[in-house]
């Protein structure tokens, strides 16, 4: 008689199983031959990290794309498609190429969306044991309608009183970044960062007055052009279990433009506005980490200065005391953090922080008048414990305070309380569950009141207000390929003590997602996203001699719907195809008691967005890729309808359309 048993042997990359013959053996001991000290010990060979080696060939891929682009009549749709025109060819140099050679060197070559208003372009170089260097070039547009009417018009910042006439609202913001950062055979790794900030472009402030035309509103072009230097130098300490950083940072800003001046072409300097003054920011940091076994502590200390030069005699007009302005807020920042895991199921993690700021800023720049000292103070602490129940039960609660004294301002102290619990249950099943809910006080200090007969404005982030919030989510996998996830929450909040000011407010929504994964190459996704946000505002008639009382409601609600599909090597594993959806929803509803009930008309607005991406492998090199884009996307906002005339047409309605082709080459 013969007996088959199983024989089983581990390899680096598969188990095996298979069957052998032996001779019959007693039948009281039939397993005798299986010990342990007879097992052949496991080949490891294939689990060995081998060195990795180079030839310093370049290595990475580049493609040339082409393409046409039509916005529709909006530069809104060239935020998603930044081009150069507004209807016509379009084409692009994409580029990510490198080389590493064994002794550690390497160099890295990217370029993005060359060809493009925002692009990117850069390179890296050095060792990954020694010193490292980067240099980048970005340039980055942003567009709000190109239809917007000004009846000024002017060379500069001096602009003169004309006709209606429409012009480009829209900025190019130009980068360079600059990095240097070595890593000896040390703990010590200093490093050094500079990022060069170039911005020009039109904007636009509102008047209520148009010349010519009367008491309408209005646009005033606004040329801009500044500059901005950010450094960064510093240098770390690492050993096995702390660190610490020592850095200076500083940000200089530089306006080109002191004063927009415009009116009549007799007097083109009759009304002036002022721009954004030169101003420096300094900023010394020295940060630490340390860790022993369980516990670890953390802390940080910053010492900044903000200096701000502003030149008055631009203003011939106003009362100047001064030739310029002298701005100069010194602030000292101090945080630290310790957790420690005190158990094998619990942990405990505080946090507290300090910062002061000190005002020293000219105060008597203007004849007559004296400018309040702005110093502020905040703190804060925060304790968090974590309990974990069992396997799948995990429990949190936390208290989270927050002061901040503002000397100058209507509301002087306010105290910011919240508490919270949340609980995660996640068994060992298809699907998980968690909840949260906080409670929040904050408890301001009276404001200003000179007369027990007029109200008082009171800003709603600095008045008492009371706050629940409940969050709750779950994910459910429902087959081996679909999984379902859903959250929700709700918020309501209470000032209870209101003049002139927020009363109340409610805010809640849902999100809903379903994934799916037929096999490793074909996958989808759908998604729903849904928000309301409620307010009360109580409100004053300063016409009234009674100050008469009325209340405003205001409801906005936010729709996002998307769905999206990937299927790819399709065609004998050349193809690849992508596909995403999503639509948008958005409305505004205001209502009052003054004097009747009255129902403002709605705002709305609502887009369609749909891309489509595919890509084919004509070999192991060269691929074709395909990268079409859609837009549609109408808003309508009852105040500017009713003032398209002097204003342009500020509400938007396009269809944009985006067709590109590429060449894509591996190296």
């Amino acid at each position: 008689m013969k007996i088959v048993y199983p024989i089983y042997w581990l390899t680096a990359s598969m188990t095996f199983c298979g069957y052998a013959e032996e001779e019959s053996v007693p039948a009281d001991n039939p397993y005798q031959d299986y010990s342990l000290k007879a097992a052949k010990e496991v080949d490891t060979s294939g689990w060995e990290c081998k060195a990795c080696s180079s030839d310093g060939q370049w290595q990475g891929s580049a493609a040339l794309g082409a393409g046409y682009s039509d916005n529709g009549g909006s530069t809104r749709f060239n935020n998603w498609v930044p081009t150069h025109s507004d209807v016509g060819a379009v084409g692009t140099l994409n580029a990510d190429l490198g080389q590493v050679n064994d002794d550690g060197e390497y160099t890295r070559f990217e370029v993005e969306d060359l060809g493009l208003k925002r692009f990117r372009i850069g390179t890296e170089l050095g060792d990954y044991d020694g010193v490292r260097a980067s240099l980048y070039y970005s340039q980055s547009p942003y567009y709000w309608n190109d239809d917007s009417l000004s009846a000024y018009r002017g060379d500069g910042t001096t602009l003169t009183e004309g006709d209606l006439r429409t012009f480009d609202k829209e900025s190019i913001r130009e980068k360079i970044q600059i990095g240097l950062k070595y890593t000896p055979p040390s703990p010590w790794q200093p490093y050094a960062d500079m990022t060069f900030e170039q911005k020009e472009g039109t904007y636009s402030f509102y008047d209520n007055r148009v010349p010519g035309v009367g008491s309408v509103p209005g646009y005033i072009q606004k040329p801009l052009s500044h500059e901005t230097l950010n450094t960064a130098v510093g240098v770390s300490y690492l050993e096995e279990d702390w660190l610490i950083d020592a850095a200076y940072r500083a940000s200089v800003f530089r306006n080109d433009n002191q004063a927009l001046y415009f009116g009549p072409a007799s007097d083109p300097f009759a009304d002036s506005r002022a721009y954004e003054p030169d101003n420096e920011f300094h900023q010394v940091a020295v940060s630490g980490n340390y860790r022993m076994d369980r516990q670890t502590i953390d802390g940080r200390v910053l010492w900044q200065e903000s200096t701000s030069d502003g030149g008055l005699n631009v203003f011939p007009g106003s009362p100047n005391q001064k030739a310029k302005f002298d701005g100069k807020v010194n602030t000292v920042q101090v945080d630290a953090g310790y957790s420690n895991r005190l158990t094998s199921k619990a942990a405990l993690k505080v946090r507290a922080d300090y910062r002061d700021r000190d005002d020293r800023s000219d105060k008597d720049a203007v004849i007559g008048q004296t400018r309040p000292t702005t110093d502020r103070t905040r703190s804060g602490l925060e304790v968090v414990g974590d309990y974990r129940y069992n396997r799948s039960w995990k429990i949190q609660g936390g208290y989270d305070y927050r002061y901040r004294s503002r000397e100058e301002a209507n509301r002087k102290r306010t105290n910011e309380s919240t508490l919270y619990l949340s609980t995660r249950y996640k068994p060992v099943d298809d699907w998980s569950a968690g909840a949260k809910v906080s409670w929040q006080d904050r408890d301001g200090s009276s404001w200003r009141n000179d007369s027990a007969n007029s109200p008082n404005l009171r800003q709603y982030y600095l008045a008492d207000r009371e706050r629940l919030e409940l969050r709750g989510d779950i994910r459910y996998q429902l087959n081996d390929s679909t999984q379902l996830s859903a959250a929700a929450w709700y918020g309501d909040e209470d000032y209870p003590t209101p003049d002139i000011g927020r009363s109340s407010g409610k805010d809640y929504g849902y999100d809903a997602t379903v994934d799916y994964q037929h096999d490793e190459n074909t996958v989808g996704y759908a998604y729903l996203n849904y928000q309301q946000i409620e307010s009360k505002q109580q409100s004053a008639n300063s016409n009234s001699p009674d100050f008469s009382r009325y209340t405003s409601e205001l409801t906005d609600e936010a729709v996002v719907v998307g769905v999206g599909a990937n299927r790819n090597n399709l065609m004998d594993k050349r193809l690849d195809i992508g596909l995403d959806y999503s639509y948008s929803y958005g409305k505004g509803k205001t209502s009052t008691t003054s004097n009747a009930d009255f129902d403002y008309p709605d705002n709305r607005s609502q887009g369609h967005r749909l891309e489509v991406n595919g890509t084919y492998r004509v070999d192991d090199r060269q691929s074709i890729k395909l990268n079409i884009r859609y837009e549609n996307y109408d808003e309508d906002d009852y105040l500017f309808a009713a003032d398209e005339d002097s204003l342009g047409r500020v509400n938007q309605d396009y269809d944009g359309y985006f067709g590109m082709v590429s060449w894509e080459y591996k190296y």
